[in-house]
């Protein structure tokens, strides 16, 4: 339910936002009164008092979509995942501002653990906002063939060691013949091409950005398009790879909100897109528990249990336990973890494996 009220001037718009038995308070800045249908900018933040700033905030990982599904109005001619109507009134949804440079203070307890994972502040900090209205990117056909060929080759991009790592668990796993695979996240189509390489019957890409593939084995979707299907008629999948992806959730650097959580969040929603029995192919980066504020988290033996519940450990390619003791915050392997969805509630014991 979300109730807005009238607004004469510029400033702010109440709204409340009520999920289950929680009211959250978020904000609503009108940025225009010219013409009958304002302007207004939804921050994308929630303060757990009535004040209006937007900074120090909390939201949760669906938010988004939820506003969306909920403000989203016959009374529009057209909308798009940048904007909303409600009421006449036009919505965007606009990148929330920069995250602050150290870790809020009512967030510390969540994000540290209660003094479990240390905080760590590198002299670089990164803001990358996702810029919800990108033009698509275009990969033609010949472009995903040519990278399809070095990874027959064994050739690696990036992510080095873990693209080995992916090449021992596929080859374990006895490749992807016949599958529906889903790619979490994508800068370039490198994992669409191992897919492809591996026998996929098809690959869906599903990011925040709309992607444009020219390959017929290929196709994508944004996260909202997913998430805006009716959950009944949602597309499950045989297997998903997650590379480096969800270490960087509820952070704020690609313009996310904060959440101390985002990642588990993740990793449960991974539970719905994936199959009962089916296998996600998941790389984060393992170490001591630690977040590089704003970049990325160090999955150490208290978060790495928690971020696999609800899965299998099948096995684990590029890991060792030592890793936990590694000292230097910069330097981190990133194995590929294989995982079945079992829905089990027993949590894997990294020293027992």
């Amino acid at each position: 339910v979300l109730g807005v009220g009238p607004t004469t001037e510029e400033g702010h718009l109440a709204a409340c936002f009520l999920a289950g038995d929680m009211t959250d308070d978020l904000a609503l800045f009108v940025q225009e009164l010219q013409g009958p249908s304002p302007t207004i900018q939804l921050s994308r933040n929630i303060t757990w008092e009535l004040a209006l700033r937007i900074e120090a905030t909390y939201v949760p990982w669906d938010f988004e979509d939820k506003i969306v599904t909920l403000l989203r109005s016959k009374s529009c001619d057209q909308s798009d995942s940048a904007s909303v109507c409600v009421q006449g009134v036009r919505l965007n949804l606009t990148d929330a501002p920069p995250p602050p440079r150290r870790v809020p203070e009512k967030l510390f307890p969540q994000f540290s653990m209660w003094g479990q994972c240390r905080i760590h502040y590198p002299d670089s900090f990164r803001y990358e906002p996702s810029g919800r209205a990108r033009t698509p990117v275009p990969y033609t056909e010949g472009y995903i063939d040519e990278l399809v060929q070095q990874v027959q080759q064994r050739q690696h991009q990036y992510y080095g060691d873990t693209d080995k790592f992916l090449y021992g668990a596929l080859h374990m796993a006895n490749g992807l013949s016949d599958q529906e695979v889903a790619i979490i996240g994508s800068v370039e189509p490198w994992y669409e091409a191992v897919c492809i390489a591996y026998g996929a019957r098809h690959c869906t890409t599903i990011d925040h950005n709309p992607v444009n593939y020219g390959h017929r084995t290929l196709s994508s979707m944004t996260l909202q398009q997913y998430q805006s299907v009716e959950f009944s008629k949602r597309k499950q999948f045989d297997t998903a790879f997650s590379i480096s992806t969800f270490e960087h959730d509820g952070l704020g650097r690609y313009g996310d909100p904060l959440d101390p959580d985002a990642d588990l969040r993740s990793m449960e929603w991974m539970r719905e897109l994936v199959l009962p029995g089916g296998r996600l192919f998941l790389a984060v980066p393992v170490g001591p528990d630690r977040i590089r504020w704003n970049m990325h988290r160090l999955y150490g033996p208290a978060r790495l249990p928690l971020l696999l519940r609800g899965w299998s450990v099948i096995a684990v390619i590029g890991f060792h336990s030592a890793l936990f003791r590694v000292e230097d915050p910069q330097m981190h392997v990133q194995p590929i973890f294989v995982l079945e969805n079992t829905g089990t509630e027993e949590l894997w014991d990294p020293f027992d494996f």
